[in-house]
């Protein structure tokens, strides 16, 4: 278990190297997320039933 965010912890709010919660584990939310936006924003303009299916797909995967 990990000490980010616990009071009386080593840390004031998130160590860096928690695999959770650190700054590896931000960034790789942050581009999870910047994924997951231009996917959403592609089933915006697409209109191919199967390229939809696809995207839903992949936008399932990312948000496991």
């Amino acid at each position: 278990m990990c000490e980010c965010y616990q009071i009386g912890g080593r840390f004031i709010a998130e160590d860096p190297d928690c695999p959770v919660h650190g700054t590896d584990a931000q960034m790789r939310q942050q581009s999870r997320e910047e994924r997951l936006d231009a996917l959403v924003d592609r089933v915006h303009v697409e209109t191919d039933i199967e390229e939809l299916r696809e995207l839903a797909l992949r936008i399932a995967d990312l948000t496991r």
